[in-house]
């Protein structure tokens, strides 16, 4: 999984202002002594609450550089949670409506003591210039993730009789499709197991293969990449629930085509090579089994 902005920001709750910061000019500082400036301050009621997910877009920098910004594309970047310690990030956020953009600063000592790996070059402070575009209450957030999971389901649905798939889901949600019989080794949990895959969307856009010709012919073979199968430990987590529940059902030599729902997959997390709520297609050849 990607290291997303939550992770990020998650951190800087936990650390902010441990320690003091130095003076800030043109700033003003939280009775928790957190160091604020707003750029932009509509006026309006609705401000975070716990649980609420916000998204918007986020710049973490130095007063002189950037270590992540997602500007011009807008995204979750934080859920309030109960501050860890007064004058967090959390009090910061919770100053803000929709529309408003501000600068909050954190002291990188204060994150160093907590375990966040900063470069060495970050001396006094981090600094969090975020644009908040949106807040998600609780009520939304579930809102937001049936209506996703109806279109999941809609699209599956499609695909499903588009290509005139007869075999039944197991009780997870996943179709698994018999492609060619094995007659060597069975897959059984705590076994390693060697297998080739590629991984499609229902569109049929791959996004990985351990084939190098598969994954450059859809254009996104990596020159620096070692294309050979896939060595995990099965049953124990190492791949996808819907990766694991397939190969458990293989042997040393067979072949299948692989549904499987993002329920069983990336959830609503998604990943860097498509969107959340998306439904995966593999094709996967089992090739040892010790």
């Amino acid at each position: 999984m990607k290291k997303t902005v939550l992770m990020l920001v998650g951190l800087a709750c936990i650390a902010t202002l441990v320690t003091s910061c130095g003076k800030y000019p043109g700033f003003k500082k939280t009775d928790g002594g957190l160091y604020y400036k707003f750029h932009k301050d509509v006026e309006g009621e609705k401000t975070p609450q716990m649980g609420d997910i916000l998204e918007g877009e986020i710049i973490i920098h130095t007063e002189d550089s950037v270590l992540f910004q997602n500007t011009g594309k807008p995204d979750k970047f934080a859920m309030i949670e109960k501050s860890w310690f007064q004058g967090d990030l959390n009090e910061g956020l919770m100053l803000m409506t929709e529309g408003d953009s501000a600068t909050f600063i954190v002291c990188a000592d204060s994150l160093r003591k907590m375990g966040m790996q900063l470069p060495e070059f970050v001396k006094e402070d981090i600094r969090y210039t975020v644009k908040l575009h949106k807040i998600l209450t609780l009520a939304q957030q579930n809102a937001e993730k049936k209506l996703n999971q109806e279109k999941e389901l809609v699209a599956l649905e499609k695909y499903i009789a588009e290509q005139k798939i007869t075999v039944a889901p197991s009780a997870s949600g996943l179709y698994f499709i018999e492609l060619k019989k094995g007659n060597g080794a069975k897959v059984e949990s705590g076994k390693t197991v060697q297998f080739n895959y590629t991984g499609a969307l229902l569109n049929g856009k791959i996004f990985d293969s351990s084939n190098e010709k598969e994954a450059f012919d859809a254009g996104i073979g990596l020159p620096q990449r070692e294309y050979k199968p896939l060595e995990i430990q099965a049953g124990v987590g190492q791949v996808i629930p819907g990766m694991d529940e397939a190969l458990m059902q293989m042997k040393v030599g067979s072949k299948a085509k692989v549904i499987i729902p993002s329920s069983l997959a990336y959830g609503e997390q998604g990943n860097a090579s498509f969107p959340a709520y998306s439904t995966l297609v593999f094709t996967i050849e089992v090739v040892g089994v010790k």
